[in-house]
């Protein structure tokens, strides 16, 4: 669901040649439900958004890097008092990734704020601190969104005993220094990615009553 730039053969995707065809508007967006009882997964919508699975307006942040889907975040903090993406920093919206990557120097503090060891490649986190962990909020074009333990934590359940990790991972190898805000952001944010205006839109997704 990438531009063409970001395409490897450099021929048109399939949703640019629905786009050219006037089959859609160029507008996709992804609902993503992580609720175990919820009626379904998840929902991708070509050529718009819908309303009944967020709350209030989209805010849209404006594209930096074309054929990224590529923004600006102003910064993040931390309840418990610390910051990271000090002095703002880019990102990427990726619904291929499960959690939230970044660099070491965002990522190891919201770790350590959380309970988990950053040497610990599982993030393992105390599940009986879920509800006590800090907000963890992403200010983008001046508009807060925040995650809390509930919503930034994985818990499994494995041979009848729950573990829980973190959702937050530090890359490893070469440094890339984006953020990249994948399902366990966007599981609380729907997102609407409009390639006519490039831009990226997020509002609070709310649970679906909705059956297929």
């Amino acid at each position: 669901m990438g531009y063409r730039l970001n395409s490897a053969t450099n021929s048109n995707p399939v949703f640019t040649n629905m786009i050219l065809q006037g089959l859609v508007k160029p507008i996709f967006s992804f609902y993503i439900n992580r609720e175990k009882e919820g009626p379904i997964a998840g929902e991708l919508i070509l050529g718009g958004s819908d309303s009944k699975y967020y709350r209030g307006k989209l805010n849209y942040v404006p594209v930096s890097v074309i054929g990224l889907w590529q923004f600006a975040i102003d910064g993040g903090k931390i309840a418990s008092g610390e910051s990271f993406c000090i002095g703002g920093c880019q990102a990427i919206a990726d619904t291929g990734s499960s959690l939230i990557f970044g660099p070491p120097k965002d990522i190891i503090p919201i770790l350590y704020a959380i309970g988990a060891d950053p040497r610990d490649p599982n993030g393992v986190v105390d599940c009986k601190t879920i509800s006590s962990l800090p907000i963890i909020t992403f200010t983008i074009n001046r508009v807060d969104y925040s995650l809390s333990g509930e919503q930034y934590i994985l818990q499994l359940t494995q041979d009848g005993r729950k573990e829980c990790f973190s959702g937050f991972a530090f890359y490893n190898g070469p440094q890339n220094s984006l953020l990249t805000l994948g399902d366990i952001f966007l599981h609380a944010y729907y997102t609407e990615f409009d390639m006519g205006l490039n831009r990226v839109g997020f509002a609070k997704t709310v649970k679906s009553k909705y059956k297929y």
